[in-house]
């Protein structure tokens, strides 16, 4: 995999910031298929409030430069480059066993490299219906993007009662069949 290119010592140019927190429902969903969250790389006090993750870092933290373990749970920022950067450090630390577990949440994004290297490593794809209710400070409506959950070694069986996804699709033989 080339996902560690560029990846550390990056300059992220600073964007407007967006604050879009995830669901509750997703965040449900994903602590039972990982059975607990340990780690959200990308986070801050209010989201945390429904994450419930034992460790959160905040953009003060750099959740980039820091050491990620156990259960993850990542949406990370979409904006400013800042997406591709998370997508490739959760990767590398999966890949190189730092992260037992793991639930992304991103937007799709056909024919983008960081998808395609998504693909070639997890388990599960979930598809979540569009106009999803993100909530925080800035955001409380919904969006046009699609958006998916990939699972890491995660169980798939709670993502079938989440009222927020379509479909459920596992990997066999480097595709992606119905489950």
């Amino acid at each position: 995999l080339g996902i560690m290119h560029g990846l550390k010592g990056t300059e992220v140019r600073p964007t407007p910031n967006v604050e879009a927190y995830t669901p509750r429902e997703i965040i449900e969903a994903a602590r039972l298929s990982m059975g607990e969250i340990d780690l959200d790389p990308a986070s801050c006090d209010l989201a945390n409030t429904v994450v419930k993750a034992k460790l959160f870092y905040s953009e003060n933290d750099s959740g980039l430069d820091r050491s990620w373990a156990g259960c993850v749970w990542l949406n990370p920022p979409f904006s400013g480059g800042r997406l591709r950067l998370f997508v490739c450090a959760l990767l590398a630390e999966f890949v190189h066993c730092n992260v037992d577990k793991a639930c992304l949440l991103a937007p799709h994004v056909g024919g983008s490299t960081w998808v395609d290297e998504i693909n070639a490593v997890a388990d599960y794809i979930v598809c979540l219906k569009q106009h999803l209710p993100w909530w925080g400070p800035q955001r409380t409506s919904g969006s046009a993007i699609g958006h998916s959950v990939w699972l890491f070694n995660a169980d798939p069986s709670p993502w079938r009662d989440c009222p927020l996804v379509t479909a459920v699709y596992k990997k066999q033989w480097g595709m992606y069949s119905d489950i």
